[in-house]
């Protein structure tokens, strides 16, 4: 038997019961919110990966990747899908958005062989790669800041500003970086007893050279103090830069510049230590002309040796050459001209 108190309290419990069940928030998603949210992460970081690999994006195929990239977010996100078949399939996603950014780099109608196609398929590869890496550094970012501050909700936008200028700085420096690495020899610096290694940068402006003919190295003050030996020859030497002429002291010595497995050396070169070079990746301004001889006083007579700067000398002394015949050609034809007048 149930008495009357018990039935109103059971009555009471289900009602409270009702009251909680319809108390519960619902999460509602807007559509349109979450494919513009997923547009302009997607285009953003494809965005990025061009810059990283040094190309130029076109708005076309980059706004039908993100928007490919957007629904494929937003419908995915209806369904229940196993931790594994999930990589698994946005990965599949993310190579084929990769793929739809990139095709505007082959262009149509061109038939390409096997090495050009090869070369292709490693551009791509290298681009999915940095576009990876970069989805994989911000969701880390997101992952990082939502766990260590769970009432901010209003920080993606500034994240992803802040984001992009560290990509694209990054992205500055290492190219040029990899542009000062081209021109970088490994050396050896050498005056009297004393001799020094370091790292060399090829300057093309550094066109400096004594009254002898020899060439000018500029290094700077610490590899100067550690390199001066006191039987060197010591001079005088007059700069002359934008700010105004001036005298500094450069004293002899050798240098020994390795390029691969071959080392070229320069017997007589001066140095001139300049504080403009501390800091820098490199130790020293070599002189324009250093690796393309052994020797400043055997320039003609040394070997040229194989690469594409030789290349490039080669090409403009046959213009040279080419030219020179071309005008005494004319110069002929005039003197032939003249005599004639003359018999004439």
């Amino acid at each position: 038997e149930i008495s009357s108190g018990g039935e109103t309290d059971g009555i009471e419990k289900v009602q409270s019961l009702r009251k909680a069940e319809s108390g519960r928030k619902e999460m509602q998603v807007y559509i349109e919110y979450a494919f513009a949210e997923n547009f302009l992460l997607d285009s953003m970081l494809l965005y990025l990966a061009f810059c990283f690999m040094r190309k130029k994006a076109r708005v076309v195929p980059l706004t039908i990747a993100a928007s490919a990239g957007a629904c494929f977010a937003c419908i995915y996100a209806l369904f229940s899908v196993p931790f594994v078949l999930t990589l698994i399939v946005k990965t599949l996603a993310g190579a084929a958005m990769c793929l739809i950014a990139c095709a505007h780099i082959r262009e149509r109608g061109e038939k390409r062989g096997k090495s050009e196609r090869r070369k292709a398929i490693k551009w791509y590869s290298a681009y999915t790669a940095v576009f990876f890496a970069l989805a994989a550094a911000l969701c880390g970012i997101f992952y990082a800041i939502d766990y260590t501050g769970n009432k901010l909700k209003a920080w993606q936008i500034p994240v992803c500003v802040f984001f992009v200028a560290a990509c694209q700085t990054t992205a500055k420096r290492i190219f040029s970086a990899k542009k000062i690495s081209a021109f970088t020899r490994k050396c050896v610096l050498c005056s009297g007893k004393n001799s020094v290694r370091i790292v060399g940068f090829i300057d093309s402006g550094n066109r400096a050279k004594t009254a002898d003919g020899a060439p000018v190295c500029f290094v700077d003050p610490q590899t100067a103090f550690a390199l001066f030996d006191e039987t060197a020859e010591v001079s005088d030497f007059c700069v002359n830069t934008v700010n105004g002429s001036k005298k500094i002291k450069i004293f002899s010595g050798s240098i020994l510049i390795y390029e691969g497995n071959e080392a070229h050396r320069i017997e007589k070169v001066y140095f001139a230590p300049s504080a403009h070079i501390r800091g820098a990746n490199y130790s020293a301004l070599l002189p324009a002309d250093c690796c393309f001889c052994e020797s400043y006083d055997d320039r003609r007579k040394s070997e040229p040796r194989k690469g594409k700067s030789t290349e490039a000398q080669a090409a403009v002394c046959e213009e040279i050459a080419a030219a020179e015949s071309i005008g005494g050609g004319a110069d002929n034809k005039n003197e032939k001209k003249d005599g004639k007048r003359r018999r004439r």
